[in-house]
């Protein structure tokens, strides 16, 4: 069985006051924060993966990307009983 996955926008913005990379998913209307772009990413693609999940439990779908302009995007494995 292929593995489904879902292609996230991110945006990334430096917050001087904590001295953090904050990363974002608009489209999930999630964002977590590293010290550095990828510690941020890494963080935040756990928290997609989670956010989706827990989505798939409650029986509702899991929101599409709607920005395919240039940019970052992360992939995040949906679980098995998304849609």
């Amino acid at each position: 069985m292929a593995v489904k996955c879902a292609d996230y926008k991110v945006r990334l913005q430096w917050d001087a006051a904590t001295q953090q990379m904050v990363a974002e998913i608009p489209a999930l209307g999630i964002g977590d924060y590293g010290a550095n772009p990828a510690s941020a990413l890494e963080s935040l693609r756990e928290m997609a993966a989670f956010h989706l999940e827990c989505l798939s439990e409650e029986g509702k779908a899991a929101p599409a990307e709607t920005d395919d302009g240039e940019g970052v995007f992360i992939r995040v494995r949906r679980p098995p009983r998304a849609a």
